[in-house]
């Protein structure tokens, strides 16, 4: 049995639907992030999960118990937000604890389970510190160690990176998905970062409009979106047109061959043709650009914008010609 089952959930605010019969599952020690566009219903799944919207329609079942009536502080459910709202007011280690205080555990244990908790997550000998000293990256730490302290059946972390910059949240993101791996956890993330999902992530769910547009592993979804929204939405930027179909041509099926002086004609998309380079972006030691051909339609192709990575080796030039050549078999059809 699923560690949490959600089937069929409608959320409403007023005459506006939120939510429109979502359904998912988290196995036990699974990870499942929940990606979207702003305001395609991520952050009301998480809420009518912990019970703090009500469900207009379907079931929300964690470890087999159905959790209708349940109020959220029964459901034995940690919760980590993109604001970490620590206790100005309670050390670091109080604040980690606060949980197991309130399921009354003697304060011994409390301690104890606090120190593994900051050793864990890389803050150990930190317990004693007020939280006004944290870092951003710290005081995230510590609100994961508080959100895992309790031991909760199901972890939830609504966008809890987004407020620190990109090289912390690159390396906190690994530090978590080590974490969720060593204690076995079981979690469902909601961000709107694609790559920060398919870091973490053991299977990604891709919510637009309130609906589920498509779900599986990481590297499925990335290798094959199922529609042009999930193709666009993850970034992927040759979208190219078909007999009247969209035709996602993935950036390594474009191999730059090497840059030319004069035009080169090569209509036929199995053969070369000449591009135009127009943006030029340096990326993680390659050359991200984007080009346009020097003819719009390659046989029934029409063809848009081409974006073509280049190693450090072969630097084009703005308004300088590439000889490409795009590998026919690797095209999808969506």
């Amino acid at each position: 049995m699923s560690n949490l089952s959600v089937k069929d959930v409608s959320v409403d605010y007023g005459s506006a639907r939120a939510l429109d019969r979502v359904s998912l599952e988290v196995e036990s020690g699974e990870v499942v992030a929940v990606i979207g566009p702003s305001g395609c219903g991520k952050s009301s799944l998480l809420r009518a999960i912990a019970g703090l919207e009500p469900l207009s329609a379907g079931s929300v079942v964690l470890g087999g118990k159905d959790l209708a009536g349940v109020p959220t502080h029964e459901r034995d459910l940690g919760l980590m937000f993109q604001e970490h709202a620590l206790f100005p007011h309670l050390s670091v280690g109080a604040n980690v604890a606060f949980g197991l205080r309130m399921q009354r555990l003697d304060r011994a244990s409390q301690s104890k389970r606090a120190e593994e908790l900051l050793d864990l997550v890389g803050l150990g000998g930190f317990g004693d510190r007020g939280v006004d000293a944290l870092s951003g990256g710290e005081a995230q730490r510590v609100a994961l160690a508080r959100a895992l302290a309790p031991s909760p059946r199901l972890l939830m972390l609504d966008e809890p990176l987004g407020s620190l910059d990109r090289l912390l949240r690159q390396q906190l993101v690994a530090e978590l998905r080590t974490v969720f791996v060593g204690l076995g956890v079981t979690a469902l993330h909601v961000t709107h970062d694609q790559a920060e999902a398919f870091a973490l992530a053991d299977r990604v769910v891709v919510l637009r409009e309130g609906e589920v547009v498509q779900s599986g592993p990481p590297a499925e979804i990335w290798r094959e979106p199922k529609s042009e929204f999930v193709a666009r939405f993850l970034g992927h930027p040759n979208l190219w047109n078909l007999d009247d179909k969209v035709v996602l041509v993935p950036i390594p099926a474009i191999r730059p061959l090497r840059i030319v002086e004069d035009v080169e004609e090569g209509i036929g998309w199995l053969r070369e043709c000449s591009v135009i380079v127009e943006r030029i972006e340096f990326r993680e030691g390659r050359f991200r650009v984007t080009a346009r051909s020097t003819t719009s339609v390659l046989c029934s192709l029409e063809v848009g914008p081409v974006t073509v990575v280049f190693d450090m080796g072969s630097q084009p030039q703005l308004g300088g010609r590439v000889l490409i050549e795009i590998v026919h078999d690797r095209l999808i059809v969506l």
